[in-house]
């Protein structure tokens, strides 16, 4: 079934009107509403790209129920709220002129940091996934699309105020995604990062894993430890800033990390800043 360009306007329009009184309707705080829809949409979104690839009948409506559901639970809810608190604060600080969403699917970064920064001048969506790139256009007004791999940025070193990079290293056979957000941050630039992690699982035997995977030819899509993404961090001598960990379950769960890239000298100055870390059962 082939889906015509008017069906698809017709279904994103309807998709965000569908994430936003989602969004109303289940938000607990008004500043991180624009967040939560976003998140929301993404969804939907995320479920009608995979229908029109594979030809199949775009229902708004069936993809909505699945995000409520999602969401019914209040522990949810708040983690999301949680979440978008911290997008909330991070993009307010400072003016950010160059933002980039690494891996951005459907640009979800992209469309929260337009509700907050209205000045930025230059968003960059980056994926290896054509089709997401396509409708980034579309979702994203004003956005560049560019087709690359998350380990090999096409970017200039330090040229970037802030990366945002959601749902993406755990897709990742090593780290080296995180070596390049470092080398194109520029110095004082933040990343922001957001994945599943896991407790404490010996981390060679889901190196073991990982190989595997790639060997027989499957995408790796197995989380690391916590201690492995905080390591990886601080062995590039980046600035920890502030972590927020949501345990689902007993060895996995949900990290977002605030790390920005600073000099040796700011680092030994900032010794004594804040530095917050949090874990929510």
């Amino acid at each position: 079934m082939k889906t015509d360009v008017d069906e698809v306007l017709q279904a994103v329009t309807a998709a965000r009107r569908r994430a936003e009184e989602i969004a109303r309707r289940l938000c607990l705080e008004t500043s991180t509403l624009p967040c939560f829809e976003a998140y929301v949409l993404n969804i939907i979104m995320l479920q009608m790209a995979s229908d029109m690839r594979r030809g199949r009948r775009v229902d708004v409506g069936r993809y909505a129920s699945v995000v409520e559901r999602k969401l019914s639970s209040r522990k949810r809810t708040v983690l999301l709220t949680e979440i978008c608190r911290l997008y909330c604060e991070e993009l307010q600080k400072e003016k950010l002129r160059i933002i980039a969403d690494v891996g951005c699917g459907l640009g979800l970064n992209l469309n929260i940091t337009k509700s907050y920064v209205a000045d930025s001048e230059i968003l960059l969506g980056i994926d290896k996934n054509l089709h997401f790139l396509k409708m980034l256009k579309g979702m994203v007004a004003g956005a560049e699309a560019i087709l690359a791999d998350a380990s090999a940025l096409p970017l200039k070193d330090e040229s970037i105020d802030m990366i945002f990079c959601t749902g993406v290293v755990h897709e990742l056979p090593n780290l080296n995604a995180i070596d390049e957000i470092k080398r194109v941050l520029k110095n004082g630039g933040k990343a922001l990062l957001v994945d599943t992690a896991l407790r404490s699982i010996p981390s060679q035997v889901l190196d073991i894993t990982r190989r595997l995977r790639v060997r027989l030819g499957k995408e790796p899509e197995m989380p690391y430890t916590l201690k492995q993404l905080f390591s990886k961090i601080e062995a590039l001598g980046m600035h920890m800033e502030k972590s927020l960990v949501f345990w689902r379950a007993f060895i996995i769960g949900i990290v977002a990390i605030v790390a920005s890239k600073t000099s040796v000298a700011k680092i030994k100055l900032s010794a004594g800043a804040h530095s917050e870390k949090l874990s929510f059962h």
